[in-house]
């Protein structure tokens, strides 16, 4: 192939005296690629997701480069994530775990253009994967574009119809919107794939929120199972009922455990300043309590 490379500068070369207006960006093309040979045979080999992050099997340099960025965002180092991939993706420019997780690593740095732009191109290297869509989806809801994401949820819906996240989150844009109906057909969706799927029924009691029924959506998020995989916003939601029932030790209790989850997407929508803030806000009410019972 190196061989090839050269024959062919060799031979553009010794053209361009007669033809003076060949595209001589082609040239340096050429040599970029005698330099820096595609990789892109080893590409999406053995890929696997944790949560919504790409991980590789193997132990090559690609896969080890690739989880090492990976373990980067799981652990809220985005800065760090985006440079090693930019750096590797002059040697695997079409490799899925890169565009793929520098899409999500820069809009939790909240550069949405780069964000689409790498997710788009993922989405150009395999169509048919549905949380690229998914990501697209995130990517777009983060910047104010509320159709466009609902769009790309339900893309990724298509994609696979048993993705009950898919539902969720398109039914949690409705619910932003305030289209109460559409986000309850959503999240009924869920319940009627699995039944007992657990971020379906804290949409459904977010509807009751919204609706500030506080006291049945405060039961229904108390029964929530924090035993298996839960969208983390349940704290959120449950002490904010918490501290409109007066409730302040469970308000307190669950401002806190939301502050363990700090790298979790939900902090890309609130403060995580203001949350401490009503932590805090939450005991000081409780101990006051808890001194004048005693």
């Amino acid at each position: 192939m190196k061989h090839y490379f050269l024959l062919t500068l060799f031979l553009l070369t010794t053209s361009l005296n007669i033809h003076a207006d060949y595209d001589r960006d082609i040239l340096m093309f050429l040599l970029k690629q005698v330099k820096n040979p595609p990789v892109e045979k080893y590409a999406n080999y053995g890929i696997y997701r944790k949560g919504d992050i790409l991980f590789c099997e193997g132990n090559s340099v690609l896969a080890e480069t690739s989880n090492a960025a990976a373990e980067m965002i799981l652990d809220g180092k985005y800065s760090e994530a985006v440079k090693l991939i930019e750096d590797s993706l002059v040697h695997a420019p079409l490799f899925l775990p890169f565009r793929y997780n520098l899409g999500i690593a820069y809009y939790f740095i909240s550069d949405y253009d780069k964000s689409l732009l790498n997710l788009n191109k993922a989405a150009l290297i395999v169509p048919d994967y549905y949380m690229i869509y998914t990501q697209i989806g995130h990517a777009k809801a983060l910047s104010g574009k509320l159709e466009d994401a609902a769009r790309e949820y339900r893309k990724a819906l298509r994609l696979n119809p048993e993705y009950l996240d898919g539902y969720i989150f398109t039914g949690d844009i409705y619910l932003s919107q305030n289209r109460i109906s559409m986000a309850e057909r959503y999240y009924n969706r869920a319940i009627e794939i699995d039944p007992f799927f657990n971020n379906a029924r804290i949409g459904k009691a977010k509807i009751l929120f919204v609706k500030e029924s506080y006291y049945k959506a405060y039961q229904e998020f108390l029964l929530i199972d924090t035993k298996t995989d839960y969208d983390k916003s349940l704290h959120y939601y449950l002490a904010e009922c918490a501290y409109k029932l007066q409730d302040y030790e469970i308000a307190y209790l669950n401002y806190e455990k939301l502050l363990e989850f700090r790298n979790s997407r939900f902090f890309l929508t609130i403060s995580l300043s203001l949350i401490q803030h009503k932590r805090d806000l939450s005991r000081k009410f409780y101990e006051q309590i808890k001194e004048g019972i005693e």
